[in-house]
């Protein structure tokens, strides 16, 4: 079944930053636990990091920090 989605939501779409922003939309804001973060880190490499940072403004707000912190971002955040 298709279902409809956003442009924003396929911009990424068959890239790994597309699929690491898709399971953290499922899993949640308030059940990401640091495992989660340690997984990504470990499994991501230094190209996917990249990418990831570069796709971070395709995520929703609450998700960025994060994916600055999986992608090795040092800069502070508000």
């Amino acid at each position: 079944m298709l279902r409809r989605t956003t442009p924003r939501n396929m911009a990424t779409a068959g890239r790994i930053s597309g699929t690491v922003i898709q399971a953290l939309r499922y899993i949640g804001k308030a059940r990401i636990t640091p495992a989660h973060r340690q997984s990504l880190l470990r499994r991501l490499g230094a190209t996917e990091k990249q990418q990831l940072l570069k796709d971070r403004h395709y995520a929703p707000g609450w998700m960025r920090p994060l994916l600055e912190e999986i992608s090795g971002e040092d800069r502070p955040h508000a």
